[in-house]
């Protein structure tokens, strides 16, 4: 599962203690990717295999690109390498309803940030990327997703 919906719908980042998150400004983009390991190649019955099966842990990884307005917000996170943030990141869409959005969130309770690296291009302001992958919290758990749509059926 490959999640980009960067060109169509504006992001709102937060970071920080998990439950208590502060916004993140400068966000341009975000994307996410969800690797869910499993196994399709197992022995079976010529023409009918026998279901998948997970054989990895699953891996929550993406890739923010900031403009570098702070460097408390990811470089230092980055060279600290401790204490590593919480992440939530919220896409949101058209009005469903009253006060009801189109919405994604992805919430992730541990991150360490691989890269975080700025490219200076001359007077303006300072952009990069920075690569994130999330862990599993002893404390607060998983990796959560939630989804806010007109479906009325899964």
């Amino acid at each position: 599962l490959a999640l980009d919906v960067t060109r169509t719908v504006p992001v709102t980042v937060k970071q920080g203690t998990y439950a208590s998150e502060a916004a993140v400004s400068g966000i341009r983009a975000a994307s996410v990717k969800i690797e869910r390991p499993v196994d399709v190649e197992r022995p079976g019955i010529p023409g009918a295999y026998p279901e998948p099966i997970m054989n990895d842990k699953v891996k929550v990884s993406g890739t923010l690109s900031p403009d570098f307005q702070a460097k408390a917000d990811f470089a230092d996170r980055f060279l600290a390498h401790t204490s590593p943030p919480s992440l939530v990141l919220q896409w949101t869409g058209a009005l469903i309803a009253s006060t009801y959005h189109h919405q994604l969130t992805i919430t992730c309770p541990k991150v360490y940030y691989r890269e975080a690296i700025p490219g200076v291009d001359g007077p303006d302001i300072i952009k990069g990327s920075v690569a994130f992958d999330a862990f599993y919290d002893t404390t607060n758990g998983l990796v959560i997703g939630t989804l806010m749509s007109t479906d009325t059926t899964v």
